[in-house]
């Protein structure tokens, strides 16, 4: 099971330019530009999300994000 300490917090900051642009940063591979696969795991007690995206395309590894739930 992972722990939280793999994952690093959502933040809208990183994401600046066009609408095409911020899209692509968010679902594609930033090695091979392929669509990642995102897989979602929901904490309602803890009001956080986890969400952790992969390529089957290359050997990029997983991207882990928590995202807050207001």
């Amino acid at each position: 099971m992972d722990s939280l300490k793999d994952y690093e917090f959502e933040y809208f900051e990183k994401y600046h330019g066009g609408e095409k642009e911020v899209r692509n940063k968010m679902e594609n591979c930033p090695d091979c530009g392929e669509k990642l696969y995102k897989f979602h795991q929901s904490n309602f007690k803890e009001l956080f999300m986890k969400e952790t995206s992969r390529c089957n395309s290359c050997d990029y590894g997983q991207k882990k994000i928590l995202h807050k739930l207001n």
